[in-house]
C-alpha cells in the first residue's frame, strides 16, 4: 500500500521473471474540463489489481508447470461496486483520458469521464451519457499495431470489431454481455458499450457452468475471430502452444519439451469445431450481481472449436484463488440441460 503521492518503482519477483512495479498518484488537485472533478489517475471504487500477464497462455488442457505468472492485489477500503475491471499489465499505466477520448465524450455529451481499467493493448474509461445511464469507452494503448511475448502481430482495431460484432451478436441472442452501443473508427478507435455493475460476491459457480453451456450451443457469430488468424483450432493451436513454449523456455530452463505439433494437429482433426469459447473466462471479465452473471467481457481471446478448450482453460483458472473459478460446481452446471436460443 502506498499513499497519494509520488512513489520510487519496486521489483516484484514472479516465477516467470522480475517486473518493476510503480503507483503513479491517485489524486491531484487539477479539474478536469469534462469531468468537472478533480482529476484521477486511479479511481478504484473497489479492488485495484497489477494483472502480470502470463507468458505461457496458450488453449489447451495439458498441464503446463505453475510459472506462467501471478496477480498482485491491493485491497482498498471499499469492496462493493466494482463495474468494470480494474486491471492495469505489465508496462501499462493508468494514466490521463487521452484529448481524442475527451473529444468524442465531449461531442456525445458524456460527463464524469474517468479511467476505469487497463490491460495489455486496450484501456477503458467510464462516463455518464445525457440520459443518465454509464457507458464504457474501449480505446488502444498506444499505437494500433501492437506486440506482445504472447501474440507479435496485434492489430486493435480488428480486435475492437470482433468485440463489437460477437457482443452484439450475444447480446440478440440473450446473453449477458457489455451491449455494444457505438464503434468509432478514427485515431484512435473507440468502442462504446453499456456499463456492466458488479456487486463483488462473485458468480454462482453452477450458474456460470449452465451459461457456458449454453454458449457452446448457441450459433456463433458471423464473423470469424480475429486471433484465429483465419485458420481453424485444429491447425492454430498446434502453432500458438509451440511459439509459448518458445517465449516461455526463456525463462523456465527446466520446462518440457512441447507437444509435438503434427500429434496435436491430428488429435485435434478429430474434435468437434465451430463452437464459440470465450477462453478467459475469470473473475476480472465477470460481472455478477447476486450471484446471477450480468456480463462477460473481453472476448479478445475467443474462437470457434472445440467446447473442451474452455474446460480445460477453466481448469488451469482454477488453479489460482484469484480467478474465481471452483471447476467442480463449473462442471455441476455444464451437465445441466439448459434452453438454448436458437
Amino acid at each position: 500500500m502506498t499513499r497519494n503521492g509520488y512513489h520510487q518503482p519496486r521489483e516484484v519477483l514472479t516465477s516467470a521473471a522480475a517486473v518493476k512495479v510503480t503507483v503513479p498518484r491517485v489524486n491531484d488537485k487539477r479539474t478536469d474540463a469534462v469531468a468537472g472533478e478533480r482529476r484521477r489517475f486511479y479511481d478504484y471504487p473497489a479492488e485495484h489489481l497489477v494483472h502480470l500477464a502470463p507468458v505461457l497462455n496458450a488453449a489447451s488442457s495439458w498441464n503446463a508447470p505453475a510459472a506462467g505468472g501471478m496477480i498482485l492485489e491491493i485491497h482498498p477500503p471499499e469492496a462493493a461496486g466494482r463495474g468494470h475491471a480494474r486491471l492495469a499489465a505489465p508496462g501499462v499505466a493508468m494514466v490521463e483520458v487521452p484529448a481524442s477520448v475527451r473529444t468524442l465524450a465531449a461531442d456525445r455529451r458524456f460527463t464524469q469521464l474517468r479511467p476505469a481499467g487497463g490491460g495489455v493493448e486496450f484501456q477503458v474509461f467510464e462516463a455518464t451519457a445525457p440520459d443518465g445511464s454509464k457507458v464504457v469507452l474501449r480505446t488502444p494503448v498506444g499505437e494500433r499495431f501492437q506486440s506482445n511475448p504472447n501474440d507479435r502481430n496485434v492489430d486493435t482495431r480488428s480486435l475492437l470489431r470482433w468485440e463489437y460484432v460477437v457482443t452484439r451478436h450475444l447480446d440478440q441472442l440473450g446473453f449477458p454481455v457489455a451491449t455494444p452501443r457505438e464503434l468509432v473508427l478514427g485515431e484512435p478507435d473507440v468502442l462504446v458499450s453499456d456499463f456492466v455493475a458488479d456487486d463483488g460476491r462473485g458468480a454462482d459457480q453452477v450458474a456460470l457452468g449452465a451459461l457456458l453451456l449454453r454458449l457452446h450451443r448457441s450459433p456463433p457469430p458471423p464473423m470469424p475471430p480475429v486471433a484465429a488468424y483465419g485458420l481453424p483450432a485444429a491447425h492454430l493451436l498446434p502453432r500458438r502452444i509451440a511459439d509459448r513454449f518458445a517465449e516461455l523456455a526463456a525463462f523456465v530452463a527446466t520446462l518440457p519439451a512441447a507437444p509435438p505439433v503434427e500429434r496435436l494437429a491430428s488429435v485435434l482433426a478429430s474434435r468437434p469445431a465451430g463452437r464459440l469459447v470465450h477462453l478467459d473466462v475469470r473473475a476480472s471479465n465477470i460481472r455478477c450481481t447476486g450471484g446471477a452473471v450480468c456480463g462477460l467481457l473481453d472476448w479478445s481471446n475467443a474462437l470457434t472449436g472445440d467446447p473442451a478448450m474452455e474446460l480445460g482453460r477453466l481448469a488451469e483458472y482454477a488453479l489460482l484463488p484469484q480467478n474465481g473459478i471452483h471447476y467442480e460446481a463449473v462442471l455441476d452446471g455444464y451437465r445441466k440441460p439448459v434452453p438454448v436460443s436458437r
